[in-house]
């Protein structure tokens, strides 16, 4: 669907259909979608931070078959245990880059500073956990998923302003309903 797995969620599907299997994929548009899996144990783990509070969120896993999920630190180096980092993908599959745009392919195409070919820059925050699995932390930069589709804040921003009749504009997103989010938009 293109939104987080909660905890929330798992148990409202495990309610639907109590013998579920649930598996959490992570994936991009950049690459062959999914390129890392959590399977989900039943019934589900309370995951639980390093203080002991239960997160509402599910591990993205590892990496498939022949892709990687990192998590780089600002250095570009392996991120340690628990250590925030960006998360990057290694696949055979990742694409060539943008249409038409080479100044964000270099952004978010870029050499694998730990070996051979490109990675992917997502633009998300993640960590290691102890088991090896990456959880994602949130994003790095003013893009949110609604319903399933990226949307750059700050592109609507700029739409906005260019209108004859705003001075100014800030766009933000706010809760709607249990799952979803709405965008809003401020402008003078």
């Amino acid at each position: 669907v293109g939104e987080a797995l909660t905890r929330q969620l798992v148990e409202q599907m495990r309610k639907l259909a109590p013998n579920v299997n649930v598996v959490n994929l992570y994936g991009t548009s950049e690459t062959q979608r999914a390129v890392s899996y959590h399977v989900v144990p039943a019934p589900t783990v309370a995951y639980r931070s390093s203080d002991g509070q239960p997160k509402p969120g599910i591990p993205l896993g590892v990496g498939m078959p022949g892709a990687q999920l990192l998590v780089l630190n600002a250095q570009r180096q392996l991120a340690g245990i628990g250590e925030l980092g960006e998360l990057y993908m290694r696949s055979s599959q990742l694409a060539l880059g943008y249409w038409r745009d080479a100044a964000l392919t270099k952004q978010k195409f870029i050499p694998n500073p730990l070996g051979d070919g490109l990675l992917y820059r997502t633009g998300d925050w993640g960590r290691y956990l102890p088991d090896g699995q990456v959880e994602f932390a949130g994003r790095n930069d003013q893009q949110v998923n609604i319903r399933g589709y990226r949307v750059e804040l700050a592109e609507v921003e700029a739409v906005l302003t260019a209108l004859p009749f705003v001075d100014s504009a800030v766009v933000v997103t706010t809760p709607n309903g249990v799952h979803s989010q709405q965008i809003i938009a401020y402008y003078v």
